[in-house]
């Protein structure tokens, strides 16, 4: 297992365990319920944030708990109920436990979303121009939930109609991207989203073939790429600092500068200096039009 995907108890805030071991052992002494929120969204691969999150069983009857997770860490052994609602889809995610049922995906995402802009749970987030941490902290969701689900924008919508306002919805889907394969990519994006000129837009996860001769495995994939400007972004993980892959990545730099692209690496010390990394998108990005072919001219509305 990837060592930023082991569980630790200290990753599990106040409640010392993960959240998917608490909510099939709270299930187990209420049968009839039905899992929502962030159990249920830990069930259907979400592998960030859900395990220092209470376990919500929802079922017939009166609200109970208080759902705001560094409430509910006080009494780590006690899940919040909350009413389940007639005709919310359910499935049954469990292997282990076939009897079990959670919220269908669609319905854990509104879920989750509206615990997130309501202030229950959340996460360290550096500001983002423009965003509150509430929408940043959304966007980051929705992105890694397209990664573990097959959720489209238009299920989220659905999913999300008992739960979030439809404009905050919209706007938190167009700032998000179903390419960004972790958090801080999607972070790398929402800082860079207005860098590149009118007209010009950055597409995620965007191959960029190294070998005229098109031999598929000399290939290299930008995070974030606009064709059209031959300029690309690259989010180094952990996994980059490994001896064989620095020196894949030296080769890879190499010949993408000779076909001509620019480009900015980013890693998680440039990314926690936003001015020295915005400074290093700018200078790419303005390489990049420098070398336009046809040159860009500028606009003279401007």
């Amino acid at each position: 297992m990837p060592e930023e995907f082991r569980v630790l108890p200290d990753d599990c805030g106040g409640f010392g365990i993960d959240i998917v071991t608490r909510a099939r052992a709270h299930w187990m002494l209420s049968v009839g319920s039905v899992i929502g929120f962030w159990a249920a969204a830990a069930f259907h691969g979400l592998p960030f944030w859900c395990d220092d999150a209470p376990v919500v069983l929802l079922r017939d009857g009166s609200p109970r708990g208080d759902a705001r997770s560094w409430v509910a860490a006080t009494t780590p052994r006690v899940p919040v109920f909350r009413r389940h609602r007639t005709g919310t889809p359910v499935v049954r995610p469990d292997p282990e436990f076939p009897d079990l049922r959670a919220v269908s995906a669609d319905v854990a995402a509104g879920q989750c979303l509206h615990s997130i802009l309501k202030g229950s749970h959340g996460w360290d987030v550096p500001p983002v121009p423009g965003l509150t941490d509430r929408e940043v902290r959304s966007i980051q969701f929705i992105d890694a939930f397209y990664q573990c689900t097959w959720l489209t924008a238009e299920n989220i919508r659905r999913g999300s109609r008992n739960y979030v306002d439809r404009r905050t919805v919209d706007k938190l889907l167009a700032l998000s991207d179903i390419g960004a394969q972790s958090p801080r990519e999607t972070l790398l994006r929402l800082y860079t989203r207005d860098v590149l000129p009118e007209g010009f837009s950055w597409a995620s996860q965007v191959t960029v073939q190294l070998d005229p001769k098109g031999r598929p495995w000399k290939h290299l994939v930008a995070d974030l790429a606009c064709e059209e400007l031959k300029v690309a972004l690259f989010y180094d993980g952990a996994y980059h600092r490994a001896e064989e892959r620095r020196g894949i990545d030296f080769e890879q730099v190499h010949r993408l500068q000779a076909l001509r692209w620019e480009f900015a690496r980013i890693d998680a010390r440039l990314l926690s200096d936003v001015p020295q990394m915005m400074e290093d998108v700018d200078e790419a990005v303005g390489r990049a039009i420098d070398r336009a072919d046809p040159p860009l001219l500028p606009n003279p509305d401007i």
